[in-house]
């Protein structure tokens, strides 16, 4: 293969398009020219020629390409198919094996905010997925949600930060155990013998008087 060719076709190209943006100062950063670029590539040699669903794409990838631009948000609104999707995944994450505790707490704190959040994964024929990372955003187990390119493009926007580090959550989440307490009965023969008397024996003697009051 001749990649001296190749080469010298597409870098003027590449070349002045970027400088291009630049001028224009269009917001961008390496990682997503990639992704597109890599896009706009792969759809050719697929010989694809649905432009709406390349853009959509490139725009969505676009959306959450960066450093801090990896987490999406979206509403919560029983109206909403977006939320009616992760409200279900996270309802029934339980059957696929995840912890229910932390499901259902992450269910509640998005009910309780008013919005959600969710990291992006990646496009493909499936939709869009993002991992709903029920365990806290510092960890790495999640559910995984597949959501329309219609539907993201229409009801979910870029959270602008990382959970923990906007105070929406502590970044790791924890049980918080209950506390065992342990009954153990006392015979009332050995508080007398340790000089310990209850309120009812005191108060049941006649010449009893608080020193207090002495």
């Amino acid at each position: 293969m001749n990649y001296s060719a190749i080469i010298l076709e597409l870098k003027p190209v590449i070349d002045k398009a970027l400088q291009q943006l630049g001028e224009e100062k269009v917001d961008m950063n390496i990682t997503a020219v990639k992704k597109i670029t890599n896009s706009i590539i792969s759809d050719y040699f697929r010989g694809t020629d649905n432009a709406y669903v390349n853009n959509s794409l490139m725009n969505i990838n676009s959306k959450f390409s960066g450093r801090g631009r990896a987490w999406a948000k979206f509403k919560v609104d029983a109206e909403s198919k977006t939320w009616q999707l992760i409200e279900c995944s996270l309802l029934n994450a339980h059957l696929e094996g995840h912890d229910k505790y932390f499901t259902k707490n992450l269910l509640d704190l998005f009910q309780e905010y008013g919005f959600g959040w969710m990291r992006f994964g990646n496009t493909s024929k499936k939709g869009v997925l993002f991992h709903l990372r029920y365990k806290g955003s510092k960890l790495e187990e999640s559910v995984k949600v597949y959501i329309s390119k219609e539907l993201v493009l229409k009801s979910i926007v870029n959270l602008n930060g990382v959970p923990h580090k906007l105070n929406l959550e502590s970044g790791i989440f924890t049980k918080e155990e209950a506390k065992e307490i342990i009954d153990i009965p006392v015979d009332k023969k050995e508080l007398d013998d340790m000089g310990i008397f209850s309120l009812a024996d005191m108060l049941g003697e006649d010449d009893y008087v608080p020193e207090v009051f002495a």
